[in-house]
């Protein structure tokens, strides 16, 4: 029972930090830096990170939403996915950006989780939209 109430402790402390950092720290954040974020917190937890990174000129909001969807990629990599490499590819043709968040893991998507649905909801406010693969595809 205690090991279980110290599991439960950390998970608690760990998400009241996520959520903290969250409401201060990515409204400062553009995507690059998020990527750069994430490659630090993916590589600390074993996997193998690429990148494709294209920086585009983009206006605070669309940069901060973008950084939102890094951060839920990975948030869901971590907790779900049980990958060993993730490739992100941030690039723009033709004025619009795309960002990709690929990885090797066993699932897609749980789309009826609050997370990618806020998240849609952000990206659409931003003029985007959010592509989610099938399960088993492992691609965001």
């Amino acid at each position: 029972t205690r090991a279980e109430l110290q599991t439960i402790q950390d998970i608690s402390r760990t998400a009241l930090a996520e959520v903290r950092e969250a409401v201060t720290g990515l409204r400062e954040r553009d995507v690059v830096t998020e990527i750069a974020a994430a490659r630090s917190r993916l590589e600390a937890a074993g996997l193998r990170v690429d990148e494709s990174v294209e920086a585009a000129e983009l206006a605070p909001e669309r940069a901060t939403v973008l950084a939102m969807a890094v951060r839920e990629a990975v948030t869901n990599i971590l907790r779900h996915a049980s990958a060993s490499t993730v490739r992100f590819v941030l690039a723009e043709a033709d004025g619009i950006v795309t960002l990709d968040v690929i990885d090797d893991g066993h699932g897609g998507a749980d789309r009826s989780g609050g997370g990618l649905t806020g998240l849609a909801a952000r990206l659409a406010e931003a003029g985007g939209s959010l592509a989610v693969s099938e399960r088993g595809a492992g691609r965001i």
